[in-house]
């Protein structure tokens, strides 16, 4: 994977192009889960930035929050 392929970034969430399908990643002390994929077309992308910018706010607000 190359820097490149990061599509976005907010937070500790990004959005990586895997050339078959996007991934929205978490970063997770020194390495990234993935745990989504979207088809790799246009729509695949917006839908995984929607989700991470989603993942980003709610996980930031949340009470049980630890970070």
């Amino acid at each position: 994977m190359k820097e490149s392929d990061i599509m976005f970034e907010i937070g500790r969430f990004w959005v990586c192009d895997n050339k078959r399908h996007y991934s929205v990643m978490e970063v997770s002390g020194v390495c990234s889960v993935g745990s989504e994929q979207y088809p790799h077309n246009a729509d695949g992308l917006s839908i995984a930035i929607a989700r991470a910018k989603y993942l980003h706010k709610n996980r930031n607000d949340s009470p049980w929050h630890v970070g």
